[in-house]
């Protein structure tokens, strides 16, 4: 009996030492971070198990994309509950319509950040989050995609430089392909590929067609997009090559300059070349008028636009100013009251000590402009009653405009008996209609 129970107890007391050394680990949920890094997705945590790890991969993997651990530790301690089987509901969507996209499950919430390029797509992401098993912390960003920039320049008779931003690997080598089938070439010198970046006006598609009298035609030319912008320069022959290029970016549907000038050198023959200077000039003046047009409906655009602004802001100033008007005078007649004497239009004492107050506040902001409303309960003669409010909303006026209260900016009304707060009935009730009220009317 003695030889069975010491290895029994030294079992125990083995299990007993695993069991405080993980103590930390037991009940604890996994968690893990996911980030996209270039065109992969880097994971980093603790997962349960290898099989975990690899099942994540093969869900980013059916996505076209790869997902590779970093620093991952498996723990078979972890607590099994978690969000992996739903990870596979949202991560065809995620790696469709993230940019700069992360995924991180920790403390038992599930975090979801990164930009997407439209409202749509962030009300359906939200779809997608209501049905996961634990609290969601969505801190998507709506970053609406820049489009794609490029410049060509021509180099050598046959040879041009291509350099830009695109959105896929495949935009410049279309580009260069337009070049290569005229027997030029087109070397990618710089391409910066963004997935952000959009080609939504289709230009690429749209500069086939005119590669090839780009190519005859233009000397030292240049093709700049930028900004969604088309810019097209360099020197021709004729007046008719300039003409041309205006129709063709005329039917772009997008924002163009024709930077084309005559290309007086080239050109044989004195009355030839005294023709294309004139040309040249006529030109030249018509595009500096056009600038100065365009330079002149900027300049008003920006009138406007910072006068509309100006508008906005004094607006949102004078909101501000009524709700704290509002707040403070509401605060004040928690307390006080504007009081008359007994059927009569005179402030007493106290009720010209909560006039003083009113205009205080009023002072405070002084471009908020006020309606003093005067009430009475239903005894007596209707027509008494109107005209004992309308003789007290005066002397408020009055005691207003005396503490330095403009008197633009306060309108007095006296409503009678019209429009009590509560029945006529009871004496409380009579009490509370009796009443003096400041209404703010805003600018």
């Amino acid at each position: 009996m003695r030889k069975t129970w010491i290895p029994f107890s030294l079992l125990l007391l083995v299990l007993l030492i695993c069991a405080w050394v993980h103590r930390a680990s037991f009940g604890q949920p996994l968690q893990y971070r996911i980030a996209q890094k270039s065109h992969q997705y880097i994971l980093e945590g603790t997962l349960r198990n290898p099989e975990e790890i690899s099942s994540l991969k093969k869900i980013f993997a059916a996505q076209g994309t790869m997902l590779k651990a970093v620093e991952v530790q498996v723990n078979a301690l972890l607590e099994p509950r978690g969000t992996l089987g739903f990870l596979e509901k949202i991560v065809p969507f995620f790696v469709s319509h993230y940019q700069q996209g992360r995924i991180i499950y920790q403390g038992g919430t599930l975090l979801l950040e990164g930009n997407v390029e439209s409202e749509e797509v962030h009300r359906k992401m939200w779809q997608y989050l209501k049905k996961s098993p634990v609290p969601v912390d969505n801190q998507t960003q709506i970053v609406k995609p820049l489009p794609i920039s490029f410049v060509i320049v021509q180099q050598k008779r046959h040879a041009y430089s291509l350099e830009g931003y695109f959105s896929t690997i495949s935009q410049p080598g279309r580009i260069a392909g337009f070049f290569h089938t005229q027997k030029c070439k087109a070397k990618i010198s710089s391409e910066m590929i963004d997935r952000r970046r959009s080609d939504k006006s289709d230009i690429i598609g749209k500069l086939e067609p005119f590669v090839p009298f780009f190519l005859s035609k233009v000397r030292e030319g240049k093709i700049v997009f930028k900004d969604g912008k088309l810019t097209v320069s360099g020197k021709v022959m004729h007046q008719k090559e300039v003409s041309d290029v205006d129709t063709f970016l005329r039917g772009l549907g997008i924002e163009a300059e024709n930077a084309l000038l005559l290309n007086i050198k080239a050109i044989r023959g004195k009355k030839a070349r005294k023709k294309a200077k004139k040309l040249l000039k006529i030109l030249q003046k018509q595009r500096s008028k056009q600038a100065e047009v365009k330079k002149a409906e900027q300049e008003v655009s920006k009138d406007i636009v910072a006068m509309m602004d100006a508008a906005d802001g004094d607006a949102a100033q004078l909101r501000r100013a009524n709700k704290n008007v509002r707040k403070n005078l509401r605060t004040l007649f928690e307390t006080e009251i504007i009081e008359f004497n007994a059927a009569q239009t005179t402030l007493t004492p106290l009720g010209l000590g909560t006039v003083s107050k009113i205009a205080v506040i009023l002072k405070a902001y002084p471009e908020v402009k006020v309606e003093i409303a005067g009430h009475t309960d239903s005894d007596g003669d209707e027509q008494f009653n109107l005209l004992l409010s309308q003789g007290r909303v005066n002397s408020v006026k009055r005691a207003l405009m005396k503490a330095g209260i403009a008197k633009e900016r306060i309108r007095a009304v006296g409503y009678g008996e019209s429009k009590p707060l509560l029945p006529n009935t009871t004496e409380t009730n009579k009490q509370k209609n009796r009443r003096v009220e400041i209404i703010v009317i805003g600018a």
